[in-house]
């Protein structure tokens, strides 16, 4: 409960839909990302022959496992969990400053 009260009010209201917001637009992009690497597989390319099988198995291995790539829509749990991995990765900055100092402190 300590730990709350350090935190400034504003920030405890803004930053979650901050970090929401963030993590929709992340997925939007990734889901673009993803349908263009499928279509881009998919094509036949004459100066990418020699990786285009490599290609073709890595978009058939990521649609095997997300879906068809066309229809890709990410939904709440994706967008609430993208949410959270952005926040450990953001407050990772912050907890590496508080264990230095704590082991600067202690020497």
């Amino acid at each position: 409960m300590g730990v709350l009260l350090e935190i400034d009010p504003v920030t405890l209201l803004l930053v979650p839909p901050a970090l929401v917001l963030l993590a929709a637009i992340s997925l939007a992009q990734f889901g673009m990302v993803f349908r263009a690497f499928s279509s881009f597989a998919k094509a036949r390319h004459g100066m990418l022959g020699a990786v285009q099988p490599v290609l073709r198995n890595v978009a058939l291995h990521l649609e095997s496992t997300l879906g068809n790539a066309d229809k890709f829509q990410p939904g709440l749990t994706h967008v609430l969990l993208m949410a959270i991995l952005l926040a450990v990765v953001l407050s990772m900055k912050s907890l590496s400053r508080a264990v230095v100092n704590a082991i600067s402190k202690r020497d």
